[in-house]
């Protein structure tokens, strides 16, 4: 699984080329003081579903890594 996946705040996006569809969704993702708080908060799988109403490419990307995450 994917860096990113498991803990996108402590990702280095940098490791990221720029192409990625989904980096600008992470970027702001990571710097969603709230969507931190609830990453923080709660298990890993109700975080993202939540986080991922409002980020929709992180979502299909995330879900073509991992569909039995979920």
């Amino acid at each position: 699984m994917e860096g990113w996946i498991v803990n996108p705040f402590r990702f280095e996006v940098g490791q990221l080329p720029d192409d990625e569809i989904f980096k600008e969704e992470l970027i702001e993702f990571r710097t969603n003081r709230d969507m931190k708080m609830e990453f923080e908060s709660k298990v890993l799988q109700k975080s993202c579903k939540t986080g991922f109403e409002t980020y929709r490419n992180l979502a299909e990307k995330t879900l073509s890594n991992s569909p039995s995450f979920f």
